[in-house]
């Protein structure tokens, strides 16, 4: 099938991936690291096309002109593939040290860049500036010590994106995994969203996330 150049659904996505993905070397990949390697849970590509499609649709993306967008820990890469099936251009970074990640992106087509996020480390550096940067499922706010991100170390990413990455008004999207979160720290904690609300972001209705539009 063709997609439909003013603007497919989720469902017209979900068929589209259907017809060019092989998903049976998805079941082949996901048997050999089992269902208990961390990241398999990737591997339920339905699941997590329909979860990124929400975040799409938040953002617009499936009614917009193309956008430059960079993807903070991709993991399975399913955001930039909805993203560029939309037209958009995308470039995704995930961590190192999971091969699991590894093959399910190429399974999609993606070649993620290998960073891990660490506190007060630039982001590498890339030749075009971004439109949109989001980061969904944060955990790399969890440093090696189990300790979370302080407010200095949040600025110090912020300051990064936004001078070395992000167009004039260029938008951030900040997404945690719940309450208190994954990595310990989430959108429970008044002082980082006083920060965030001082650089422009607010919390989106209904999502534990929070929306720089723009990044301050």
């Amino acid at each position: 099938m063709a997609l439909d150049p003013g603007g497919p659904g989720l469902d017209d996505l979900i068929a589209y991936a259907h017809e060019t993905l092989d998903y049976q070397a998805l079941e082949r990949i996901l048997g050999f690291y089992g269902p208990a390697y961390p990241g398999a849970a990737y591997g339920d590509t339905d699941r997590w096309l329909r979860a990124r499609w929400r975040i799409i649709s938040l953002l617009g993306l499936d009614h917009a002109s193309p956008r430059a967008i960079l993807d903070l820990g991709t993991g399975g890469g399913h955001f930039p593939l909805l993203a560029r099936w939309l037209g958009h251009s995308c470039q995704a970074i995930n961590p190192p040290g999971n091969p699991l990640l590894d093959e399910l992106c190429r399974w999609i087509g993606m070649r993620p860049v290998s960073h891990r996020l660490r506190e007060n480390k630039v982001l590498p550096e890339f030749p075009w500036y971004f439109d949109l940067v989001v980061a969904l499922d944060i955990t790399f706010n969890r440093k090696p010590d189990g300790s979370v991100f302080t407010l200095r170390e949040w600025r110090f990413l912020l300051d990064d994106l936004k001078l070395n990455h992000l167009v004039p008004g260029g938008r951030l999207l900040l997404g945690f995994p719940g309450p208190g979160g994954e990595a310990g720290q989430g959108l429970d904690d008044p002082a980082l969203l006083e920060l965030f609300a001082a650089r422009g972001g607010h919390r989106l209705a209904d999502e534990n996330a929070v929306l720089f539009d723009p990044l301050r």
